[in-house]
């Protein structure tokens, strides 16, 4: 129900990158954690996913961070 409420919000449970092949490739987060793209602050996004997640638990963590680039590597 979870994964519902955030991807109602426009949040993957995955993000997209390259491989050690240097193949194009989907990488899966871990549970619990959820990628998006948003023009709006920090803090007005952690408050739209608490309200969306509350729905679902009433006890919930929510962090937010504001990223310029990223970086991933998955070396399975």
């Amino acid at each position: 129900k979870l994964h519902a409420q955030m991807a109602s919000l426009g949040f993957l449970r995955f993000v997209t990158g390259v491989n050690a092949n240097n193949e194009q490739a989907k990488f899966d987060l871990p549970t619990a954690l959820y990628y998006g793209q948003s023009d709006k602050a920090a803090s007005i996004v952690r408050d739209n996913v608490t309200a969306k997640a509350q729905t679902v638990q009433s006890a919930i963590r929510v962090f937010v961070a504001q990223t310029i680039d990223w970086a991933y590597n998955d070396t399975k």
